[in-house]
């Protein structure tokens, strides 16, 4: 998920609801490249 919401609460339930992830913007696009590959080589 990609989100402007970073509170805890909503981390904890898109993670119980099956997010791989949870990003919250403004973020780091190192990050992002590192998270999106990691999900792209999980899947695979």
């Amino acid at each position: 998920m990609l989100t402007d919401v970073g509170h805890q609460l909503n981390r904890v339930l898109a993670m119980q609801m099956g997010a791989d992830d949870y990003i919250t913007k403004p973020f780091d696009m190192t990050e992002f490249k590192a998270i999106t590959a990691n999900f792209f080589n999980n899947a695979a």
